[in-house]
């Protein structure tokens, strides 16, 4: 049979030249790899460029975005310092106002009692001027006899037939007369006095009716213009019971942390159905954790509620 020598190829070339051959389709080979190699390297890098230039343009706006925050942030502490000085303000005017207020009910207890005091007075010299309008009735009435009888004495003088003993009670009648006509006049004295006195209490009990007024108007401490607190920082307050609660007059942190859970309680269970489930018993202290400024005591205690309950 024909054998073949495994050392020849085919044809006649030796094996160097096999060898040769090999060599430089290897040599193909490895050149066609390293080309496919670089192109798919750079197809790579093209990728990993436009991924950083995104990146680099995504850090941008995010550091636009916190330079953003960061004044945000301090034009809000800025604001929070307007608010507290507000509120530290307001807090002066309530105890100035509150002061003021019990001053006033001091004034208006004494006054009363002045005024009690001035009507007992009155009182006192309104039962004197009736006994002196008495008296002076009853001395009009001697007056008019006095005057009879001097007429009747004039008469019984100028008469021929008059009797001395009758004379001499006239007389008598006469000079009791004019003592009485003296009477007369000191009791038409004091009755002058005394209503001089009564109108000058008069005018005292009117000027003291006015002050009384005056004291019952006492002026409340000025509202403040300000915003009103956000009370939905309290657990448990959102936006709708936070209108409810402004509506109410609760329109601040101090004035929720001082109002009793009972009339938070009316205010929830006016409002309808779906308020009444809110249980506020622990939004005035957390008001007054927010009036302080404690806001880590607030979040500890924020921690421990559930919807505004403890847990």
């Amino acid at each position: 049979m024909f054998e073949q020598n495994p050392l020849l190829g085919p044809g006649s070339a030796g094996i160097w030249n096999h060898t040769l051959e090999i060599l430089l389709l290897l040599f193909g080979a490895f050149l066609l790899g390293y080309i496919l190699r670089w192109a798919i390297s750079r197809l790579q890098l093209e990728k990993l460029q436009r991924e950083l230039d995104f990146e680099r343009r995504h850090r941008r706006t995010l550091e636009g975005d916190f330079d953003r925050v960061r004044s945000e942030h301090s034009a809000m502490g800025a604001r929070i310092s307007t608010l507290e000085g507000d509120v530290n303000r307001e807090r002066a005017q309530l105890a100035e106002g509150r002061q003021k207020l019990e001053q006033s009910d001091g004034q208006i207890t004494a006054l009363r009692a002045e005024l009690s005091e001035f009507q007992s007075q009155v009182e006192v010299h309104r039962k004197e001027r009736d006994a002196l309008s008495a008296d002076v009735k009853r001395i009009s009435d001697l007056l008019d006899a006095c005057k009879r009888h001097s007429q009747a004495l004039e008469e019984k003088q100028g008469s021929a037939d008059a009797q001395p003993g009758e004379l001499a009670s006239l007389r008598t009648q006469l000079n009791r007369f004019s003592s009485i006509d003296q009477d007369l006049l000191i009791s038409r004295t004091e009755l002058a006095t005394a209503l001089a006195g009564r109108d000058a209490m008069r005018v005292d009990i009117e000027r003291l009716n006015a002050e009384l007024d005056a004291l019952r108007v006492v002026p409340k401490p000025k509202a403040s213009a300000a915003k009103p607190d956000d009370l939905k920082v309290v657990e448990g307050i959102g936006p709708k019971i936070n209108e409810l609660l402004i509506a109410a007059g609760i329109r601040s942190f101090v004035e929720l942390s001082e109002t009793p859970v009972d009339r938070l309680k009316q205010i929830l269970h006016e409002a309808g159905e779906r308020f009444r489930i809110h249980d506020p018993s622990t939004w005035p202290e957390q008001a007054a954790l927010c009036a302080k400024g404690a806001w880590d005591e607030l979040r500890v205690l924020q921690d421990r509620l559930v919807a505004g309950r403890n847990g």
